[in-house]
């Protein structure tokens, strides 16, 4: 799997800061996975949804992650986490972080709270306003090792 850096190094008084402002603190391995890479892309990028819930019944389908967020420059607010959480407030539901998105426009998020907890969820725009995401993962590390061509 090849990573592919679209920003800047950042370091941990960065990640503090953002912690601190928007009142979260980060699951560890999502913290290192930005301490490393920042916003990225991944070769292969393909990776299948198990769709089991109140919009779809067991049924499952590819897609297509298109970045990975984090913060960016100026110039590409829209790669950025802080962007994320202000636009999609009220949208998704505040225990979920957006931390990725598909080439639809569909959102990658990881569980803040709970059981959720550093858990990765799909988050699809075409049915906004249901609440119950669609698990990927347990973890970052399993969603990622899930990626294929």
């Amino acid at each position: 799997m090849k990573f592919h850096s679209l920003s800047f190094s950042i370091d941990e008084k960065t990640v503090y800061d953002f912690e601190t402002s928007n009142g979260l603190l980060l699951p560890k391995q999502y913290r290192d996975f930005l301490l490393k890479y920042n916003v990225t892309y991944l070769e292969p990028n393909g990776f299948c949804i198990a769709h089991v819930n109140e919009i779809n019944s067991s049924t499952e389908s590819d897609n297509v992650l298109a970045y990975f967020l984090g913060f960016a420059c100026e110039e590409r607010e829209d790669l950025s986490l802080q962007w994320a959480i202000d636009i999609y407030q009220g949208r998704i539901p505040d225990e979920y972080l957006p931390i990725g998105f598909d080439f639809f426009g569909n959102v990658i998020c990881l569980g803040l709270v709970g059981d959720k907890r550093g858990q990765v969820y799909f988050w699809n725009h075409d049915y906004e306003g249901y609440t119950d995401l669609t698990c990927l993962a347990d973890d970052l590390d399993s969603f990622l090792m899930s990626f294929r061509e």
